[in-house]
């Protein structure tokens, strides 16, 4: 009932066809994002001409920030549908201020096809257990 609770939100990708980045929410008071976690619905085999990776950023005020969050989620070893795969907090690095938006950054290689992907994140308001370096 008292202190830090931890939220969740999630949002779905589908096929952006080539990097970009989308803030996906905007903070109303300090938070601290505590975990994150990529689920696909198609598999794409490991390859290192043809993958995509995902990565959580603060995008401060107006959502263009590049300021690094988690670790790069997938890349080349490829994906399994429906098979989530976690991000690693970056030591201090994962409290965003108030108004500040937590963008999730997209990345393709080559040719590849992601279908449908599921971010999901994790966060208290407040200072949570990331937010120390």
């Amino acid at each position: 009932m008292f202190g830090s609770q931890r939220k969740l939100v999630s949002v779905v990708i589908t096929d952006p066809g080539g990097d970009f980045s989308v803030p996906i929410l905007r903070m109303d008071e300090n938070t601290t994002i505590e975990a994150v976690y990529v689920c696909p619905d198609t598999t794409v085999a490991a390859s290192t001409t043809a993958y995509y990776d995902i990565q959580l950023l603060d995008g401060g005020l107006i959502g263009t920030g590049t300021g690094t969050i988690s670790s790069v989620i997938g890349g080349t070893v490829g994906w399994v549908a429906n098979t989530q795969k976690a991000g690693e907090m970056v030591a201090g690095s994962s409290k965003l201020d108030a108004g500040d938006w937590l963008v999730a950054k997209y990345a393709e290689t080559g040719s590849v096809a992601p279908g449908r992907i599921c971010v999901a994140v994790e966060y208290v308001v407040g200072v949570g257990d990331k937010a120390a370096a």
